[in-house]
């Protein structure tokens, strides 16, 4: 810009988050650093020896809290001076701008995670050194700030005997809150403000785990520790599920195994058998689930060859989306469109518009959402039209008096008109399709909606649900959400409006399944009004309840 009314490109490039907001050089213009203001944004040291091929030589997200957004860096003698709103004020070293490091941290706001209150700038060029600190809602804070050199390690992690490379390999520096990952070329490098001794442990899946001890850190030092890891050895996995109470096979169930390092779905054949020939030893979430059968989830260990862990669902209708069971979406929405995903807040004012936690009580983190992009609340809300969920096929024939029951999101603000926007709900039987509810708004929660829809249209064995979030003329802000999907037949229990309870299979034998939206105290009677010696405590959610 040396020219005003010519300025010339000399470079572009594209930051992670896409969302650059400011730009700041190193004193010698050999790196600059950007922060990405949007939620879990990132801030960025590029090396800028060639401008034809600026290259990424860092990157780091807040480090003591989840969905922060950064505002503004500044470089000062080989320190990054940030503003990260809600989570106030962030010192990184970077005088090696390829390991950025944390080295001072200052709250100015009471509040939390995303979303734009708080510290929205952080001045560091005064003569005393201290630090000016913007609150949007506290004030003005003067810091005085200890600028300290990171003490750090890095190094190498190949395979034992092949000394091949091995990416993804997990660092933890015991004590010091440091987790790092190895490349795509077997390198990690990280540090800490606070030198001392450390335990770091090394561990891969598919590797037996490695711990060095007696590390020693000094700041302003930079200690290398290379690894060699040692191969595991995998064996047979093998297991069934059945359905409960029959025993019967159930084919194209999904068994889901998650642990830091793997993420494994097998499905069950005619037979109801899974199988992996190659699995590795170690703690997974295990989560189960197939149409038409109630899910569970748990924590297993699974550690040596001969293991078979064999699971028994309850049949019934029931999704919690923690695995993909065949819903379908479509619609003319140019945006915002119904993903399933683990949901991204975004705000509008004080209102929170996209969730940014799934509904409680089950399964994973998973929800229906519509559009999860993250950004601001117009970034990818729905725009322009509809977008329908439908849930797979089901026979309800055989039902007397089935209810649908969801937990669901639903936010329309954002105009000086008033929201017009709608959240409809209908239910397909292969013949006819009747609408079973217009939804309310929800106001910054996960609500409960149930209904009877036995008297609404004649009962078949391809029922579908359909759900349907459409933007109205004029435009306005638009979310919605469902999770917790069920269908429970019927029972003569009245639902309070502070509670709903939920009872299947019906009728049954030696056991029932109670559905309740939160804890209490169940007593079960028999016709004659005599309570039958039962007593259970219930957690929100299904709980079984056995019968004598």
């Amino acid at each position: 810009v040396s020219v005003p009314a010519n300025p010339i490109i000399l470079a572009n490039w594209d930051t992670p988050s896409e969302f650059a907001h400011n730009i700041w050089p190193s004193d010698d213009n050999a790196y600059c650093y950007t922060t990405d203001e949007v939620v879990s944004g990132f801030v960025a040291s590029y090396n800028m020896a060639d401008l034809q091929n600026v290259v990424e030589a860092d990157r780091t997200r807040h480090p003591l809290s989840e969905g922060v957004i950064p505002h503004n860096t500044h470089f000062i003698n080989g320190y990054l001076v940030t503003s990260h709103y809600k989570d106030g004020l962030t010192i990184h070293d970077v005088s090696d701008p390829e390991n950025v490091v944390l080295t001072g941290y200052y709250d100015s706001s009471p509040l939390s995670g995303g979303g734009f209150n708080g510290s929205w700038g952080a001045w560091p060029f005064l003569p005393s050194g201290n630090v000016l600190i913007a609150d949007i809602e506290e004030g003005l804070f003067i810091v005085n700030v200890n600028y300290e050199r990171a003490a750090r390690l890095q190094g190498n992690v190949t395979e034992f005997g092949t000394g091949n490379p091995l990416n993804g390999v997990i660092i933890e520096v015991i004590g010091a809150s440091l987790n790092e990952s190895t490349d795509l070329f077997g390198f990690y490098a990280t540090g800490t403000e606070a030198a001392g001794t450390y335990d770091v442990t090394f561990a891969k899946g598919g590797y037996l785990p490695q711990t060095i001890s007696g590390v020693t850190l000094v700041n302003g030092q930079l200690e290398i520790l290379d690894v060699a890891l040692t191969p595991d050895t995998p064996f047979l996995l093998s297991g069934a599920v059945t359905e409960e109470g029959s025993g019967n096979p159930i084919e194209g169930a999904i068994v889901q195994f998650v642990n830091p390092f793997f993420n494994i779905e097998l499905s069950s054949d005619a037979s109801g058998n899974y199988t992996d020939n190659a699995f590795f030893a170690g703690q997974y979430e295990v989560t189960v689930a197939a149409w038409g059968y109630v899910g569970e989830c748990m924590l297993v260990d699974l550690s040596t060859s001969g293991t078979t862990p064999s699971f028994e669902l309850s049949a019934a209708y029931h999704d919690d989306f923690a695995l993909d069971l065949g819903w379908t979406t479509e619609g003319n929405a140019v945006r915002g469109g119904w993903v399933r995903a683990n949901p991204i807040e975004t705000t509008f004012e004080s209102f929170i518009a996209n969730p940014g936690v799934d509904s409680d009580g089950d399964c994973g983190d998973m929800a229906f959402i519509t559009g999860n992009g993250g950004g601001t609340a117009g970034t990818d809300d729905v725009d322009d039209g509809i977008t329908i969920l439908k849930s797979p096929l089901m026979d309800l024939a055989s039902y007397s008096n089935p209810h649908v029951h969801f937990d669901y999101w639903f936010f329309n603000d954002g105009s000086a008109a008033n929201p017009n926007d709608a959240y409809l709900v209908k239910m397909d039987n292969g013949t006819d399709v009747v609408a079973l509810g217009s939804l309310p708004l929800t106001n910054n929660s996960w609500e409960h909606w149930s209904i009877e829809i036995e008297s609404q249209l004649s009962l078949t064995s391809t029922m579908q649900l359909i759900v349907e979030v459409e933007d109205e003329d004029p435009g306005h802000l638009l979310e919605g959400g469902l999770d917790k999907f069920r269908v429970t037949e019927g029972t003569s229990i009245d639902e309070r409006e502070t509670t709903s309870v939920s009872i299947y299979p019906n009728p049954s034998n030696n056991f029932f399944n109670l559905v309740v939206d939160e804890p209490g105290l169940v007593k079960v009677f028999d016709l004659s009004g005599k309570q039958i010696g039962i007593q259970e405590t219930l957690m929100q959610g299904v709980n079984q309840i056995p019968v004598p």
